[in-house]
């Protein structure tokens, strides 16, 4: 079974070592595994599992972090769109339940002093972009 996300591996040939992979067909094979759709794979090392996909004009440009995604078909671009939108309102499901929790704890407290706990923790856990944050 291969463990890419639990180990870290110097290069290809020490993973292809550990996880018994003979040859790059069969690690293309492993990688179409449960692929349904089209998909853009970057070339990079086993020590940047974890890096976003990398633009260094971009960079420079915007001077800010980028997550790059390929769109490869609508489907994808919709599902994109729709997951960063339900973002903010996972936020405030988080919020409604946090008013909840501190009214249920708190039962004593007035509205002003609910609303200051809550502006505070909400201040605190705020999704945002940095443009925002700025």
């Amino acid at each position: 079974m291969i463990e890419l996300e639990n180990n870290d591996y110097p290069d290809i040939g020490t993973f292809y070592e550990a996880n018994k992979v003979n040859s790059d067909e069969e690690y293309l094979n492993i990688l179409r595994a449960g692929i349904t759709c089209p998909r853009v794979f970057l070339k990079r090392e086993p020590s940047e599992k974890w890096h976003n996909a990398f633009n260094p004009v971009l960079f420079s440009l915007l001077q800010s972090n980028t997550d790059i995604h390929f769109i490869t078909e609508e489907y994808s671009c919709a599902a994109y769109v729709v997951e960063y939108v339900n973002k903010a309102n996972r936020v405030i499901s988080n919020l409604q339940r946090q008013i909840i929790k501190i009214m249920d704890e708190h039962s004593k407290f007035d509205i002003v002093e609910i609303t200051r706990k809550m502006s505070i923790d909400m201040l605190n856990t705020e999704e945002m972009t940095s443009q925002e944050a700025e």
